[in-house]
């Protein structure tokens, strides 16, 4: 998981291209009003139960993104 700085037409090849499948959390930046998505949490080996982005807004410039995971 990261803030990779790059937005998904960037980032999802790369990713996908490796073999990770990314959860689907949208945007979490900035975070008084989130608009670009740069932060990503992408699994191998693992299937994604729920992924959000928190409405918690005094931690960073970012909301905080969570995945809930299991066994795949």
């Amino acid at each position: 998981m990261g803030d990779f700085n790059m937005q998904p037409p960037r980032v999802e090849p790369i990713l996908e291209g490796a073999g990770f499948t990314i959860a689907p959390t949208g945007p979490a930046y900035p975070v008084d009003k989130p608009r670009i998505q740069l932060d990503y949490i992408a699994v191998d080996g693992l299937k994604i139960r729920s992924a959000d982005v928190i409405e918690i807004t005094d931690v960073s410039d970012h909301r905080p993104i969570i995945a809930e995971v299991e066994p795949s």
